[in-house]
């Protein structure tokens, strides 16, 4: 929820304008991108410079870009939190290939993670 005093916002001097009422976690999901194999080739050299980023709700995440491979490892983990079991908990995942300009997108997916509530560690 988002809360705007407008006496404070209305008044000349910087305050304290907005407040977000966020709630305290009841849980994590644990995501650890690992690695890849295959990756289709995007750059003029026929590799690629891939990544992997994810969105769980307003959190996002990132890993490091590897540079010039077709079987990319990463070893990266991210612990992201989860307010509520009653809202959509969507993991989207996208592989992309880092470019100068453009990034491109090499794959994605999304998992809802509602499915995996059992504790349980699942690899995909």
């Amino acid at each position: 929820m988002l809360v705007v005093d407008v006496d404070k916002f209305a008044s000349p001097q910087p305050e304290n304008w907005f407040s977000v009422d966020e709630k305290e976690p009841i849980g994590h999901a644990i995501v650890e991108v690992v690695e890849a194999a295959d990756v289709k080739p995007s750059d003029l050299n026929g590799l690629a410079d891939p990544y992997v980023k994810g969105k769980l709700g307003p959190h996002k995440f990132r890993t490091n870009t590897q540079k010039k491979t077709l079987a990319p490892k990463w070893h990266e983990e991210f612990k992201i939190p989860i307010c509520s079991w009653e809202l959509p908990n969507v993991l989207t995942i996208e592989v992309c290939d880092k470019d100068h300009f453009v990034d491109d997108t090499l794959g994605d997916c999304s998992i809802n993670i509602s499915d995996l509530r059992d504790g349980q560690r699942h690899d995909m």
